[in-house]
């Protein structure tokens, strides 16, 4: 999870409550920007690591803004939701009516393939990779990969340094727009 908040000495996080509106709005927009930009370097770090379409993995991020009632944003991935094997460039026949030879796919930079699993439509129209639970006729289990959570653990000081960086300079810029010192698309330093 990445965090970003107003943390430190008791008294600074007293005076950022006691702020000026202006003074908060722009520290909250300046943390959603940060947030945002993390979940960006974060989705395509991980997607390239996993091979998964971007959207994907954004997707499955969550992120959390920051409000004048909860002074913090944050980024997370589940630990306990897994990637399915279909996002994962699985290949196989489709339909296989049980002669296939079976199907492959990508995972962390390295091709998998499992000769007994089938790529099959459900009645409600979700496509997923399947395996049988045992011999003919049990039911068909479908078969996932690694949890996003696991990576995300992996990119998150990735993700923090950009966060950090991003905010450092969005504060900034924020606090002359909330002021009016910034019009719509141009800064003031740049019309001097």
């Amino acid at each position: 999870m990445i965090n970003i908040s107003i943390e430190g000495d008791t008294r600074i996080a007293a005076d950022f409550a006691e702020a000026p509106n202006k003074v908060q709005r722009a520290g909250l927009r300046a943390m959603n920007r940060a947030i945002s930009a993390a979940r960006t370097v974060m989705a395509r770090e991980m997607s390239r690591d996993l091979n998964l379409r971007v959207g994907v993995v954004r997707e499955a991020l969550r992120m959390r803004t920051a409000t004048f009632g909860a002074t913090e944003a944050v980024l997370s991935a589940s630990k306990a939701k897994r990637i399915p094997v279909i996002d994962m460039s699985a290949t196989g026949p489709y339909p296989s009516r049980g002669r296939g030879r079976g199907v492959s796919w990508r995972n962390e930079g390295q091709r998998k393939r499992d000769p007994k699993s089938f790529i099959a439509v459900m009645r409600t129209g979700h496509r997923g990779v399947f395996k049988r639970a045992g011999t003919r006729r049990l039911k068909i289990i479908e078969q996932f990969g690694p949890s996003l959570g696991r990576v995300f653990e992996k990119f998150k000081p990735l993700g923090a340094a950009r966060a950090r960086e991003v905010f450092a300079s969005a504060f900034d810029h924020e606090f002359k727009f909330v002021n009016g010192q910034v019009g719509a698309g141009t800064d003031s330093d740049a019309a001097e």
